[in-house]
């Protein structure tokens, strides 16, 4: 069998209880995990698009000034957490509150990192232990790992994770990796950002990986996380992709079941492709900010939020379960499992916006 090839049942593969294994092997199932926005993501989402009207009514094979790459760039970042397109974002939203309240305030700004908390808190009740990957970004400012350290060190304590990011030396690395490989210490989550995924990386006791921020070829996150070792006490390793429904960061993912991929670098994607990825969901999102300005809406709102996040984690938690069969299906679901079929996302996968 081709180590990329998909298979339907994890238990009919018999392989030593614990064993080190790369993430192209059989032993790992892929999903796709929706968030929606937050309101603050929102309203940053839709003016970073009205603001940038001119370059979007541009001719669709025209991109001079790379005006089309920053506004991709800039949504990206939004649907990953606010803080890293506006870093006075949070001086804004948390005056005035007591500090307690700071962590909170910061969760809620992001729906992928709400979401995140509500898995991470399964996880640890359960006794399980979770590789987290972010993306490295280039340039100054914050990174998304900088946001997550904070956000576990304030939710979950400094002693229940370990980080290992780019540019650290050696010992660090090994410093890290040892406090975690040692069930005893009591880490349950591994933070490494894309950069720092190298051979060195050898993990043990690893059960669930969630990958928050995609590349822009989610098949190069596979390929980043392939370079290290993990070791699993698990039949199925599960890893939950996290992605914003209705926006770039989705429409990036229906490219990649319909084969068409970049090399991952935002330099690289046309003009077209840039159209494309910016117009999808975006009347949805116009639509639904409008209607957060009535009040009866903004209840409304309120409700579909909830139920949608208590659907997604109602779907997650038997998957979390080393009984769960990945081939069983749900109808309507809105986790979807992805298989691979050589480098290829299978095209009948369903994300939140095809509905």
């Amino acid at each position: 069998m081709d180590a990329l090839e998909p298979t339907d049942n994890c238990s009919e593969l018999t392989l030593p209880v614990a064993m080190a294994r790369k993430v192209d092997s059989s032993k790992f199932v892929e999903y796709w995990v929706p968030a929606r926005l937050s309101r603050v993501q929102l309203e940053m989402y839709c003016y970073t698009l009205l603001s940038n009207s001119p370059a979007l009514q541009s001719h669709p094979k025209t991109d001079s000034v790379g005006a089309l790459r920053s506004i991709l760039v800039s949504l990206r970042k939004c649907c990953d957490h606010p803080y890293l397109v506006d870093e006075m974002l949070q001086a804004s939203l948390t005056k005035g509150d007591p500090v307690s309240d700071i962590v909170d305030i910061g969760v809620r700004a992001s729906g992928k990192l709400l979401l995140l908390d509500k898995m991470l808190q399964e996880i640890k009740e359960k006794r399980q232990r979770v590789l987290i990957l972010s993306q490295f970004c280039d340039g100054a400012g914050y990174q998304m790992g900088d946001i997550l350290d904070d956000f576990v060190r304030q939710s979950f304590g400094f002693e229940s994770f370990e980080r290992v990011k780019h540019g650290f030396c050696l010992p660090n690395k090994e410093g890290a990796m040892s406090m975690f490989n040692d069930t005893t210490k009591g880490r349950f989550i591994f933070l490494i950002d894309s950069r720092a995924c190298v051979p060195s990386i050898k993990l043990s006791s690893v059960d669930v990986i969630i990958i928050y921020c995609s590349d822009w070829n989610p098949t190069n996150d596979l390929r980043v996380l392939r370079k290290i070792s993990i070791e699993s006490q698990s039949e199925c390793v599960p890893i939950f992709r996290l992605y914003s429904s209705c926006t770039v960061e989705e429409k990036a993912l229906i490219l990649a079941k319909h084969d068409r991929t970049f090399d991952g670098s935002v330099q690289n994607i046309t003009p077209i492709l840039s159209h494309s990825l910016l117009s999808w969901g975006a009347s949805f999102l116009f639509s639904r900010l409008e209607g957060l300005e009535n009040d009866a809406y903004l209840s409304k709102d309120s409700d579909a939020e909830k139920l949608f996040m208590d659907k997604v984690l109602s779907e997650y938690l038997p998957k979390l379960s080393t009984e769960d069969d990945p081939s069983t299906k749900t109808s309507n679901a809105a986790i979807s499992q992805v298989h691979l079929s050589g480098p290829f996302y299978s095209r009948d996968t369903v994300v939140v916006g095809d509905s």
